[in-house]
Parts: structure tokens; sequence; C-alpha cells
């Protein structure tokens, strides 16, 4: 590409869009190459790539075969498809100020692992706020309460950890009726402890397993005041 082929492409409104998303998606023209990013969300394979300048005179995919894009005010939609994919571009100018411009279009593929990770994370969070476990401490007690996260749910477990030296060490595991939604666990020595909590189906399947809480039972302040301080 020469520079005024360059200084004519720099001028062109270009735009990546996707329909499905509502919003731009990153593009990035290096030399003779169009590289198109696709969107994080794996899923979403179909874009629109959006030429307006009032010089061009028209534009041309290619696959197996040249063919030409209907434009309209100046205004070229290309379909850009990750599954079917055209592998050129080529842009032709009114009144040849510069000769066409032919872009390698080369398609940039989002990471699944990446994806599935932060659905994963969005799928732990909305079914933290469901769960909406909470934990309170009484004398000796600890209370664990919590909520079905969705209408499969059958019954809780509640596991029970002391917690000391920085590790975790299993000391029961409770069982909650489907009619119950908390768990008092009494007779309890002053200490660190951990709580997790597991919700199941009908057909024993963890429907949901909250991460650690942390819970610390303190031996209550003495009352040191007495009438000799008044």
């Amino acid at each position: 590409m020469n520079k005024y082929q360059k200084i004519i492409l720099n001028n062109l409104d270009i735009k990546l869009f996707s329909k499905d998303l509502d919003k731009d998606i990153y593009y990035d023209i290096d030399a003779d190459d169009l590289s198109i990013y696709q969107d994080e969300n794996y899923n979403i394979t179909k874009y629109n790539l959006i030429l307006k300048s009032e010089s061009l005179k028209s534009v041309e995919i290619y696959d197996e075969t040249w063919d030409i894009v209907k434009g309209y005010i100046n205004t070229y939609n290309i379909e850009i498809d990750f599954n079917k994919q055209i592998r050129k571009i080529r842009l032709i100018f009114n009144d040849n100020i510069v000769d066409p411009i032919t872009l390698n279009v080369n398609y940039i593929y989002s990471s699944r692992d990446d994806y599935d990770l932060i659905l994963k994370e969005k799928n732990e969070d909305m079914l933290n706020q469901k769960a909406c476990i909470r934990v309170t401490t009484g004398n000796n007690l600890i209370n664990v309460l919590f909520q079905p996260v969705n209408d499969d749910y059958s019954y809780t477990k509640v596991e029970l950890y002391s917690y000391m030296d920085n590790k975790p060490l299993i000391m029961a595991r409770y069982k909650v009726s489907d009619d119950l939604f908390f768990l008092p666990i009494k007779d309890l020595a002053y200490g660190t402890y951990k709580i997790k909590v597991y919700e199941y189906d009908c057909n024993h399947t963890v429907i949901y397993e909250s991460p650690f809480y942390l819970v610390t039972l303190q031996r209550p302040l003495r009352n040191t005041n007495s009438n000799y301080d008044r």
C-alpha cells in the first residue's frame, strides 16, 4: 500500500459492529492486512463491517470468487462470519484517485477458556446471591442461614471445620431437611472455624457449593465496672 492509499484509507469511516451484542468490535489494519478480533463471547461469530466514504466507487469481497457488495448512500455493509470467511476485500475509488486497495482479512479467535471462566464466575456470583448465606454467632453457637438457589432444591448439607495454623480440619457434616433453611451448631469451644454449604436436588446432585465462611467464637469480655469505680 502506497502513501496515497494510506491517506485515503485513513479517511474512510470504518466500523465493525455486532448486532447480537449491540456494540462495536475491535479491528486493526496494518499494511495490507485487516484483522478482525472476535468478541470474548466466542458464541458470537457474525459481525458487520461498515465502510462509508464519498470517495468509494465500489467494494468487492473474495472467497472463492470476487463478488460485489451492494452499497447505499456511499455506505457498504460487509457481513463478516467466522464460520464462513471471506479472504479479501477490495476497495475501488471514484475517478481512480488512487489505485484499488486490497486487504487480506485475518480472523483472530477469542479464547474459549477465558470466556468459560468468565461465565463460571458470573454463575457463581449469581448463585451466591440466591443462596444468601448468613453466618451468625452466639454463646458457643454458630447459626448458618441459607436459601434455595432454584426450584430443583431438595436439601442442604453443612460442613464444619476447625481452623488452626491456616489449615481447615473437618469436624462434622450436617444434613438439613427440606423444610428448614438454617442450622444451629451448638456446644462449640471458643476458637476459629470454617463453614461450607452444599445444596442438592432430589437426585442428590450438587446444585450449589459455597465458598468457605470464616467465623470466630470469642470469650465474652468481663464487665470490670464495680461500685469502687464510681
